[in-house]
Parts: C-alpha cells; structure tokens; sequence
C-alpha cells in the first residue's frame, strides 16, 4: 500500500527534477557555449572544395603568399591597426556561422590578424558570386544597422557615418581585397553540448561592396584580433576574455577544428606568456631538433614580444642566424633518410625529393621552446610541406635582411590548441585532436 507520505515525497521529487530542469534550460539559454566549427578548406563541406585539386598542389604558391604577407606584417610598426591579405592559399580551415532568423551558414575565412567579422549582405551594390546563400539582411527578422553615435559605432575609429546616419566599415587587405559595408546587429547561432542552439546578438560588418581574392567562394572574415569590436571582446565580456582555437590535421581533408569564445574556451597546458597590440606576441627561448639544442643566443629573436603567432601564413619566419642554424640540422639529420635534395624552386627554400609519409618515418622532432613551460613539438608532418608532386620542402623561411620580426605560422600550430586567457596575460597550448 502506498503511504500518503511516500506520494508526497514522490511529489516533490519530480517537482523539483522540473525546477532543476528548468533553470538547466535557464542557464543553457544564459550562458550559451559560444563555438565555432572549423572545416578544412579541402573537405566536401567546404566552398573551396575541388575534387581534382588539394592543398598540398599550391607549396609553391604558399611560400609566395606567406612572404607576402610576412613583408606586409613586418613594414607595420609594433603597434596600429593591421589589415592583413585574405588570400585563401594561406587559410587550412574556414569557420562555419550561422546567423540570423531564419539561419543562414556562411563559411569565413579566420585571422588572427584582423578584428571585425564582416560577411557578404544582399542586397548589395557588388556582391560576388558565392557557394550557398548570401546573407540577406532584409529577411532576417532579427537583423538592425546600428546608429551613428552608438557605441557599438564608437568602438573602431575607422568607422564613419552615411548621410541616413548608419554607422559604416571600411575594410582593406594587402592583397588588394576589401570589404566596405554597413555595421549591424544580428543573431549568431550556437549549439550548446545539450544540443540546445542558443541565439547571440552581435555586432558585425555587413558587407554591400565587396571584392575578395578568393574569387567569390567566401562569404566573409572571422577576425581574432581581440579589439573592442572583435566577438572576442563581444562574446567574452568582462569576466570571461578568453578564447580558444584548434587547428587539426592540414593534410587529412576530414580533419576538424574550432574557435571557442569565452567562459568555455579550452585552457589547458603548459602556459606562455602573451602580448597583444591587435597581433598575438609569443616569445622563443630555445629550438631543438631531435634532443639537440641549436643554442641561440638570448636576444636572438629581438626583443621580447617581437614573434607573431600568425594563423593566416603557411610558413614560419625566422631571422636569418635561426634559419641557418635550423636548415643545417635538417640537412645533417635527413642524409640519413632516402630522400635527395633538389634546387629549390623559389630562392631560400629548402627541398628533396621523396615522400613525407613513407620516406621520412622516425624523423626527429623539431621543439619551439617558449618562456615558461610551454612548447610546440613538431613532428615530420609540420617539419615539411608535400607539394603533391614527389617533393617536399621545409615549412621554415628567413625573415631575410636585418628584420628580426619572426612569425610562427599554420603548419607548426596544426595538432595543437592555443588558449588565450587576457586576464592573466597568459598563453596555454597543448597537443591536441581538436575535439571539446
């Protein structure tokens, strides 16, 4: 027989399994987990995807794009606004958004580079053709333009007024692409760990006039570069400036990443120090090629703060002294290995012929050491780019000339998650296989 004490209890059991379910619910919708997918620019996901062309066939043209952008990096001063190229050849991964109401997917370049996410907007004065819908802003219900005088307009001195008093962007890259629009407030939509999708109002640029070197497949920039008016700054607040990303493996087209804002930012590893003047600064103590040490000289990178963490270049930089240093124990290491070097096809490039994966088995590691304990260990995979052809070169370059200005590029950060915590001023990073 059942008790009327029993009943009551069972009463308040499921009462309060229905409070806590609520304020789950309550607290999901509150405080959304605010995450971005990653999708290799070669995967059948992506704009990019050409099923008789891959990454790997462009070294060449990697090695050019990422001197291009290094020279446009290194003629800036250490401080001012940056408004690097966007040329796709550089870019592993793209991010997937969604936005607005009802949702439309638009696959952007990310730049650790830049600040604002701006992103193709019918209608539009010249709006390139693009793989999937464009964005229009006149359907979406949740879509606004954000007001001359409002902060939102205030936050960017680049920004001007139209004579209907909106708020307008005006965006320009080294390689000749721009972006010129309206600056908007719509909803970005984000999938919790539940599966509840949670929309997030932000400010973004919404582009009318646009030309981008990616010949019309994209549909906008990411920008990373933690400004007031970056969705770093936006979705992380005050109490959480933080923000995570991960890129996965460049030579496996299925391989994911992601860019998570925020509370839920994943912050783990050995932590380095971080400065930041709109680019991300790093500082390298020492380089290792197995166990052996090339033993810099201290101040041999500049001084302190003087290294980019770039996601928007292939190659990494290096001054001329560290290159020297660096090919030589390649070359001594790799004559052990049955691969033959070959003229470079580009000046001050180092290459062989033979493959990566069946010729270079048990090659040693290459060890960026940070201040602190925080490390980059490279194996064969980011040691070396495949060309697609039977070659290969080393993902190294010299900065050339006296410039000590160095950039850690993509190929050395693929495996690994980079968590920027700006309230410790602190840098975490960790091996990793990208899935949080």
């Amino acid at each position: 027989m059942v008790t009327s004490f029993s009943l009551y209890s069972l009463f308040i059991f499921f009462f309060l399994t229905f409070l806590s379910s609520i304020n789950t619910a309550a607290a999901n919708s509150k405080h959304p987990r605010f995450a971005f997918d990653l999708i290799h620019r070669d995967s059948p996901l992506s704009p990019l995807y050409n099923s008789d062309s891959t990454f790997w066939d462009k070294a060449e043209r990697l090695y050019e794009s990422s001197i291009a952008r290094y020279a446009y990096i290194s003629s800036k001063g250490i401080s001012g606004k940056y408004r690097i190229d966007v040329n796709v050849d550089n870019y592993f991964y793209l991010a997937k958004l969604s936005i607005g109401a009802p949702a439309v997917d638009v696959f952007a370049v990310i730049d650790t580079g830049s600040d604002l996410l701006w992103i193709q907007c019918n209608p539009c004065d010249h709006c390139q053709p693009q793989t999937g819908p464009i964005y229009d802003r006149t359907k979406s219900k949740t879509y606004a333009n954000v007001t001359c005088g409002s902060l939102d307009c205030e936050l960017d001195p680049h920004m001007d007024c139209d004579s209907n008093n909106v708020c307008r962007y005006n965006s320009k890259y080294v390689d000749g692409s721009y972006s010129y629009g309206i600056i908007a407030t719509d909803a970005l939509l984000f999938r919790n760990p539940d599966g509840t999708v949670v929309p997030k109002n932000v400010a973004f640029g919404c582009g009318i006039n646009n030309y981008v070197s990616a010949q019309g497949q994209l549909g906008g920039i990411l920008g990373l570069s933690a400004t007031e008016m970056s969705l770093v700054s936006q979705l992380g607040g005050n109490t959480h400036q933080k923000f995570s990303y991960c890129l996965g493996n460049a030579s496996d087209p299925s391989s994911k990443g992601n860019v998570i804002i925020g509370g839920d930012a994943h912050i783990a590893g050995f932590m380095t120090p971080f400065t930041f003047d709109n680019l991300y600064h790093v500082n390298p103590v020492e380089i290792k090629v197995g166990s052996q040490s090339l033993n810099l000289p201290p101040g041999i990178f500049g001084p302190p703060g003087n290294v980019i963490l770039d996601s928007g270049a292939v190659y990494t930089f290096v001054p001329p002294e560290v290159y020297k240093m660096l090919a030589d124990a390649i070359s001594q290491t790799i004559k052990s290995f049955k691969v033959k070097p070959i003229p470079p096809p580009r000046p001050g490039m180092l290459c062989y012929n033979g493959n990566i994966g069946r010729d270079l088995n048990g090659f040693p590691t290459v060890t960026i050491q940070f201040q602190g304990k925080a490390a980059l260990v490279l194996e064969r995979w980011s040691i070396f780019i495949d060309d697609g052809n039977g070659r290969f070169c080393l993902a190294f370059a010299s900065t050339g000339g006296s410039s000590k200005r160095s950039t850690i590029g993509a190929m050395a950060q693929q495996f690994y998650n980079f968590g920027f915590d700006f309230n410790t001023k602190e840098l975490s990073i960790i091996h990793s296989v990208c899935i949080y």
